[in-house]
């Protein structure tokens, strides 16, 4: 049952990305982010993003 709820979301949350409607997901998020790509690779990085 999570998984489908999750996976629900996700898919809402890449059609709005899709459609360009980024207001509507940034509602639904938390105002303070902080987001994690572990590992030593290109793409390993830590961004904090605080929303006013």
């Amino acid at each position: 049952m999570y998984h489908d709820v999750v996976k629900l979301i996700a898919r809402k949350n890449f059609l709005r990305i899709n459609q360009k409607d980024y207001d509507s997901l940034l509602k639904d998020c938390a105002p303070n982010i902080h987001h994690r790509f572990g590992g030593t690779h290109a793409l390993a990085a830590s961004a904090m993003i605080k929303r006013h």
